[in-house]
């Protein structure tokens, strides 16, 4: 009950502000400077250490949090370019830079991957689809799919073969055996699962425990298998659901201009692929699952997203 209630005062506390604020451009550009203050805090930490064995950290607990939020402001950098003008439009430039030095120094494959990529699909969306696609449209789309998977069969791309090539082995950094081990459970209560919040780090009632370096761990490294390992498939449908008005909310409003779709949509690509091997979904301590709801909570409430420009702005 007591993660339940912080789910509910986490998102009362996203949702409330931006409900009751009529500007909501001004709002948004506010989180961008507050990200642009986050990338300049942890490039300040370079020169005070903040690097680990395994990557620099910056004032994170650990690299892969680094790698997620230097993206993070990655994308939110891009924004605050793409609506500023003047000199502010060279500052967001310089941030944006900063935090994709931040992303390589974290040594957060995952996210380094994602950061790039990421802006590619969401321009396609913003820029080239059209809502009155013909069928030499959708022809295409089904070629390059058939393309795709034909090349995938033709060199042989196994998923054991992109995790050799990405992190050095074939099981995803052990992801693969915290994946087997879960799915153990799953299959123990599939269409409910253990419910929330009570699976990992739940004391000498975890089930985890006495599971070699499993027991140690908080999440399985995956998203989608913590949700099927807390709520099973049916709360796995439903923040697909969840998913889909978000995505039909960004592309179909009349309202949100281009720049703040390209960052909902930055923000939603890159969550929902950082999943697949990271876990942020139902998390309420976690930075990313925060950044969705902020996110989710804007497109959501689109009154006031009108066209804007920062200059417009009265300190």
């Amino acid at each position: 009950m007591r993660r339940y209630i912080q789910q509910l005062i986490l998102f009362g506390s996203i949702a409330v502000p931006i409900i009751l604020v009529f500007d909501k451009i001004k709002l948004l550009w506010f989180v961008s400077v507050f990200f642009a203050i986050v990338v300049l805090i942890n490039t300040l930490t370079i020169l005070q250490g903040g690097f680990t064995e395994l990557g620099f950290a910056g004032i994170y607990r650990q690299k892969n949090e680094m790698g997620q939020v230097s993206a993070l402001c990655f994308y939110f950098m891009i924004y605050g370019f793409s609506v500023s003008l003047g000199f502010k439009r060279q500052i967001y430039a310089l941030l944006a830079i900063a935090s994709i030095a931040l992303c390589v120094l974290s040594n957060s494959k995952t996210a380094i991957a994602l950061m790039l990529m990421v802006p590619v699909i969401s321009y396609f969306f913003v820029y080239v689809w059209k809502k009155a696609w013909g069928i030499r449209q959708y022809a295409a789309v089904c070629i390059i799919v058939v393309v795709f998977f034909c090349l995938i069969m033709i060199f042989d791309v196994t998923v054991k073969g992109v995790s050799l090539f990405i992190y050095g082995d074939d099981t995803f950094t052990g992801r693969t055996n915290i994946w087997d081990f879960a799915f153990y459970y799953i299959n123990n209560s599939f269409w409910f699962g253990h419910g929330y919040g009570s699976f990992w780090g739940v004391g000498d009632n975890s089930e985890s425990l006495g599971e070699g370096f499993i027991s140690g761990l908080i999440q399985a490294h995956n998203g989608y298998i913590d949700v099927l390992l807390e709520l099973g498939f049916v709360g796995l449908m439903i923040f697909f659901i969840l998913i889909i008005i978000f995505f039909v909310n960004i592309q179909s409003s009349k309202v949100i201009d281009r720049s703040s779709r390209f960052l909902f949509l930055n923000l939603l690509i890159f969550f929902l692929l950082n999943n697949l091997m990271e876990s942020s979904i139902f998390r309420s301590f976690v930075t990313m699952w925060v950044v969705f709801l902020i996110a989710l909570c804007f497109s959501g409430i689109d009154k006031g997203m009108s066209n804007g420009r920062v200059e417009k702005i009265k300190f």
